[in-house]
């Protein structure tokens, strides 16, 4: 068995969230070009 080493997952504040969430919904970004462009 191999052994798996504990990841920490990343936090985003709110604000980040929204503005990702924006580019998708209102600027019909895909989620990967958004993901890119939020870097």
């Amino acid at each position: 068995m191999t052994k798996r080493t504990k990841r920490t997952r990343r936090l985003f504040s709110a604000e980040f969230k929204l503005e990702a969430a924006q580019l998708v919904l209102d600027q019909n970004y895909s989620v990967t070009e958004a993901a890119q462009a939020m870097n």
